[in-house]
């Protein structure tokens, strides 16, 4: 008797224990754990995203075996961009589940405007999930897993902000920006024409490590005395010169603005196959009636200017404290 009464005792310990438990954890409790396991931990496999949102704008990123990034199997991929995005796709994290009361009023907004990410591991679909807007304090983004039916407040550890804009499917942000991209021994010539200033144009031939010759391009004679080590410091600054963003600007503006206002072409014959790249890079008018703090007119971008690069159809911005590093005179390499 005594033995059963103890059996009786110990169940309803254990009944009151699973009653505290569950009502501590109930909240969460019913949830699927695989409906809010956003990050991927391992991404080395991730060989393909794709993004879209509501207004036709998509981005299909593809790994090539190189490793390099690709953005619509057209150009090369930012970077910058996809470190950022490799990095919140592994490290996304859950801050919280949507307040129920809330949850169908958000599902409705995502619904409406929210971008779809599918993330594939060698070839194959591995999660979907859906970003919306940032939340009130802009301190997360609400995300819901495809088939979970409750959306989650979502954030990347260290990051102030929404995470939204890492996914943004634009075309253009993810494009690469990079003009040259050249270690010294990859170059055959340099050539740095101003075509307002010939007496300070010139090119540069790169014949071994410290071995190059000047040429002056108003004379069209090597320069037999210059300082090299100059030289060498200036070839360094091609292994990143980039521009600054894609712009619009009417073909009968550009036309004056070649005509009239372009500053230099700056040329890289490369080693192996010879292929030339050209940025050319133009003044860029201000509108009218634009003066300076002592009321003095200011007639162009002190900062900025148009460009154009062999192989980028559409026109681009550069900038001065880019372009200085490169944009020097014949004299800058004089003893």
């Amino acid at each position: 008797m005594k033995r059963k009464n103890l059996i009786l005792i110990l169940v309803f310990v254990l009944s009151i224990v699973g009653a505290v438990v569950v009502y501590i954890t109930g909240s969460n409790s019913s949830m699927k754990p695989e409906l809010k396991n956003f990050a991927i931990e391992d991404t080395s496999d991730v060989d393909k995203i794709f993004l879209a949102d509501k207004s036709s704008h998509q981005v299909l990123l593809t790994k090539e075996s190189s490793g390099q990034w690709m953005v619509n199997g057209q150009y090369y991929a930012r970077e910058d961009m996809m470190i950022n995005l490799m990095d919140v796709i592994r490290r996304i994290t859950v801050r919280s589940i949507v307040a129920k009361a809330a949850q169908e009023n958000i599902i409705k907004r995502m619904a409406a405007g929210s971008i779809k990410v599918e993330i594939y591991k060698k070839g194959d679909l591995h999660k979907v999930y859906y970003v919306g807007s940032g939340t009130q304090d802009n301190l997360g983004s609400f995300v819901l897993l495809e088939g979970s039916s409750a959306p989650f407040i979502c954030f990347l550890p260290g990051h102030k902000g929404t995470i939204t804009n890492f996914y943004m499917p634009l075309e253009e942000s993810w494009r690469d920006r990079v003009i040259f991209k050249y270690k010294f021994q990859e170059m055959e010539t340099i050539s740095v024409d101003y075509p307002a200033d010939k007496e300070n144009s010139f090119s540069i031939e790169i014949k071994g490590n410290n071995e190059f010759r000047l040429r002056s391009a108003a004379t069209g004679a090597y320069v037999n005395t210059f300082d090299t080590s100059r030289v060498k410091a200036y070839l360094l600054e091609y292994k990143n010169i980039a521009f600054e963003d894609f712009t619009t600007v009417s073909d009968q503006k550009m036309d004056t603005v070649r005509t009239k206002h372009h500053l230099f072409s700056i040329s890289v014959k490369e080693k192996n196959g010879g292929n030339v790249k050209t940025v050319k890079g133009y003044r860029m008018p201000l509108p009218p009636n634009i003066t300076d703090d002592f009321g003095k007119p200011v007639l162009f971008d002190e900062d900025r200017m148009y460009g154009e690069v062999t192989g980028i159809k559409e026109k681009v911005v550069l900038q001065y404290y880019t372009f200085d590093r490169i944009a020097v005179p014949i004299t800058f390499f004089m003893p």
